[in-house]
């Protein structure tokens, strides 16, 4: 055998080897991914392992709007084919429009801070806000209602004999007796999330409708008698907020309570409700809005009654207290879908 022989031969075992070592790992890949796909299945059946697309909960919502909601009549009670996610027409043009949750909806639920939470809307800057609505049971779900919807039961105030009664704050900023309620629980569940929240505006509106003698109707009387439901606090000196760059600094924690023209947009007015309203918890619970004061009468609060209608109530009668909050512009979620079998998880950052 020449050299020349000797070459082509040890050239063509060379390749054989090679195209040998290459099928071999092919077929190693194969197996790998084959066993590593099986594993994963497994464990996400099993539920310890779960592949979910990291989502903005701004922008999650903003895609599921049905558009403006400027054919709204919130004198009529929402149906379903009226509920869902709406942009409001006032904002369209802002950076970040306002989208609000409506009617009988069943994908606004998220679990934060080991609670139970509904979206109700978004906010000016991007952010979400949220009401309480109790604790996981024991298969992860949120589906509460009645007491074990809200954090307990208060007075808005104990005192009624006073229009400054209807203040979440009143006289020299001492505080309404549901603030301080809301305030204890705050400090002993919240504290270690206050860097997930925005300190967005929280408005008492104590603006003046009408007026005869000692008998006063509200801001919010007058806006939502006439169906007119607003995200707009006209005095700063009712924008309750931490900091006092954006509303008057009141606040110790960045929470409180919905206002009566949130709840109008959601779909539980005073006329345009519905008792399938996700809002419904069949038991009365306080809103922020101060409704009227009469002077043999007291003062008086919206709340939403037990079949989802919005009404009012003597500030000095118990009622459920259901704390509000905003989470922050770029909050994620997770895993879940919304439903309260598998509320949304939100990103603890």
């Amino acid at each position: 055998m020449d050299k020349n022989d000797l070459y082509v031969k040890k050239n063509t075992n060379y390749k054989t080897v090679n195209i040998i070592l290459l099928l071999l790992s092919l077929v190693f890949v194969s197996f790998v991914s084959i066993g590593y796909s099986a594993i994963n299945a497994n464990l996400m059946i099993s539920g310890d392992l779960q592949f979910y697309p990291i989502k903005d909960l701004y922008d999650l919502i903003a895609k599921s709007s049905k558009g403006l909601d400027t054919n709204i009549n919130f004198g009529v009670a929402p149906t379903e084919a009226t509920s869902g996610v709406y942009k409001m027409n006032s904002t369209n043009s802002d950076k970040y429009p306002v989208y609000y949750y409506r009617g009988i909806v069943s994908n606004n639920n998220v679990k934060f801070a080991s609670f139970c939470w509904k979206m109700v809307r978004t906010t000016s800057t991007g952010g979400v806000k949220l009401i309480y609505n109790g604790v996981p049971a024991s298969d992860g779900s949120c589906n509460n209602k009645r007491t074990a919807s809200q954090i307990g039961g208060s007075t808005f105030n104990n005192s009624y004999d006073d229009s400054k009664y209807v203040g979440y704050t009143y006289d020299t900023n001492t505080d309404s007796t549901i603030k301080a309620y809301i305030d204890d629980w705050y400090s002993k569940n919240m504290t270690s999330y206050t860097g997930m929240l925005e300190d967005t505006i929280w408005c008492n509106d104590r603006s003046i409708y009408s007026q005869n003698g000692n008998n006063i109707d509200y801001g919010a009387y007058g806006r939502l008698k006439s169906f007119k439901p607003s995200i707009i606090c006209p005095n700063t000196s009712d924008k309750y907020t931490v900091s006092s760059s954006n509303g008057n600094g009141l606040l110790k924690y960045p929470v409180a309570l919905l206002t009566a023209d949130e709840l109008t947009l959601a779909g539980h007015g005073y006329q345009g409700y519905t008792q399938s309203g996700y809002l419904t918890a069949e038991i009365y619970w306080w809103s922020l809005s101060p409704d009227s004061f009469v002077s043999n009468g007291g003062a008086y609060e919206s709340h939403v009654r037990s079949s989802g209608i919005l009404d009012i109530s003597r500030v000095s009668n118990s009622g459920g207290v259901r704390p509000a909050l905003s989470l922050k512009p770029g909050t994620t979620v997770n895993g879940g879908d919304g439903t309260v079998s598998n509320p949304y998880q939100i990103m603890i950052s």
